[in-house]
């Protein structure tokens, strides 16, 4: 995060849960965070926590993952996705996402995923970079 003017960036927190992506971006004065979460009590909680932490520029969408990225009419400067481990669709998202003009140009896609998992080959993969065996896998 520290590589960016977060006051001029527009942040997707993708399978948000319990909103730490989402707050973590908006506390730091992203222009905007929008968060998708499926899950209906994670959803709430995410609302609770915005308007008791007064986190303006936040909008949550209710809904699943997938559907979102078919039909986004806007454009991000970083996507942050973090889908559970065994998702099935877990290893198609880098080529959804590419599959569409979500990503503003020059963006960067950030993605949680089981260390099983390697995206190395991906035409647009940055790097990875492991923290105690999360693993993070960067597009751009």
């Amino acid at each position: 995060m520290n590589h960016y003017n977060l006051e001029k960036v527009d942040v997707l927190d993708l399978f948000a849960g319990t909103g730490s992506i989402t707050y973590e971006f908006a506390s730091r004065s992203a222009r905007s965070v929008v968060c998708v979460e499926k899950d209906s009590s994670h959803s709430r909680f995410i609302r609770k926590m915005c308007d008791e932490m007064n986190l303006d520029g936040v909008s949550l969408i209710r809904g699943d993952v997938f559907s979102y990225l078919k039909k986004s009419y806007q454009s991000f400067d970083i996507i942050f996705a973090d889908p559970p481990y065994d998702h099935p669709l877990l290893e198609t998202l880098p080529d959804l996402v590419f599959a569409t003009e979500i990503l503003a140009e020059g963006g960067q896609f950030i993605l949680e995923h089981p260390g099983k998992c390697s995206f190395t080959a991906h035409p647009h993969f940055l790097n990875h970079r492991n923290y105690g065996g999360v693993n993070f896998s960067f597009f751009r």
